[in-house]
């Protein structure tokens, strides 16, 4: 069984509480609102708060939850389906200097999600 399988049944879970949370309403609710209602579902999904995800903590458990946010915020669509929030947008919410960062932790989560490392 891969390390992370057990991570996997988070998707939908994450998924379900999230879409309840109405983060994709960036318009309505302000793009700051939307992506903290989003990173405060994937916090109960991982059993963090969401605070510790902000902090910028590099213990393991906090990472991988911060790496399924950022993945989690680049899959967000608006209606006529371009992407809600920008790489240096998340970047910013999450009190990052760099884009990149982005980039490579949801590329990383999602290489996870296929069953890598």
């Amino acid at each position: 069984m891969p390390k992370f399988a057990g991570h996997v049944g988070h998707v939908a879970q994450v998924m379900a509480a999230s879409a309840g949370l109405g983060f994709a309403g960036g318009e309505a609710r302000g793009e700051a609102a939307g992506l903290r209602s989003l990173l405060e579902a994937v916090g109960r999904a991982h059993g963090v708060a969401s605070d510790h995800l902000l902090a910028g903590r590099k213990l393991k458990r906090l990472a991988v939850a911060r790496q399924d946010f950022m993945w989690r915020a680049r899959q967000v669509r608006a209606a006529d389906g371009a992407r809600r929030y920008s790489l240096p947008m998340i970047a910013r919410f999450l009190g990052l200097k760099d884009h990149t960062t982005i980039l490579w932790g949801a590329r990383r989560h999602q290489a996870r999600l296929e069953g890598g490392r």
